[in-house]
């Protein structure tokens, strides 16, 4: 499921505003010699490249949670197909000890925790590569212990970063909550501010009010 970047009101908070900004930036000569609604446009104008670029850092913190959930996945597989031949190898030379030691289920290595698993992967794989020769008749070659070290590496690099990521999705989540509420304070302002525009600029008033209708989440 695709987590959404901003809540559902403040989507059609930012719908609004950014066809607010649209608008007058289309007719900015409208306002162009008022000095203080121009700035008051563009301090929102500001906010709203803000959010934006809040919501793309927020979208790609996401993406390093998910690609620490494949790895693991990736890793938790390759664990378990490398243990499951090497017990096998174990059956036929009758050793029990080794055997034990490739006792993994699926099921084992997804209750593990974060600073579990690798440990326990580079276990396997330290065990069962002391038998690689050996292990080539049980069509395990090099290359495939290669790719399950790579995995263990990738995935003991990547482990601190959702952590970190959650900090500051939590840092990025209060900052866009700010930029909205000075949005609204802002374009409250400026309702009052193009009110004054109208009788010599109708169209554009009465423009930029539909523009400023914030349709709610339910409809």
């Amino acid at each position: 499921m695709i987590k959404k970047l901003l809540t559902a009101i403040q989507e059609a908070e930012f719908n609004a505003s950014r066809a607010v900004e649209a608008h007058i930036d289309a007719n900015i000569n409208v306002i162009s010699s008022s000095t203080a609604v121009l700035a008051n446009f563009n301090q929102i104008k500001a906010n709203n490249a803000a959010i934006f670029d809040a919501t793309e850092a927020k979208g790609a913190s996401l993406i390093t949670s998910s690609r620490k959930s494949d790895i693991r996945s990736r890793l938790s597989g390759e664990t378990v197909k490398l243990a499951g031949v090497v017990q096998t190898f174990a059956d036929d030379t009758n050793d029990f000890q080794l055997r034990d030691d490739m006792k993994v289920t699926p099921s084992q290595l997804q209750r593990m925790r974060d600073d579990e698993l690798a440990p326990f992967c580079q276990f396997i794989y330290n065990r069962a590569s002391a038998h690689i020769s050996a292990l080539r008749d049980y069509h395990l070659e090099t290359a495939d212990f290669t790719r399950l070290q790579t995995l263990i590496n990738e995935y003991i690099s990547e482990s601190p970063k959702p952590r970190t990521a959650v900090s500051q999705r939590k840092t990025t989540n209060a900052n866009i909550a700010a930029l909205f509420a000075d949005n609204r304070k802002r374009l409250k302002k400026l309702d009052k501010q193009i009110e004054t525009f109208r009788d010599e600029n109708p169209d554009f008033a009465e423009t930029y009010f539909n523009a400023r209708v914030i349709v709610e989440p339910s409809s």
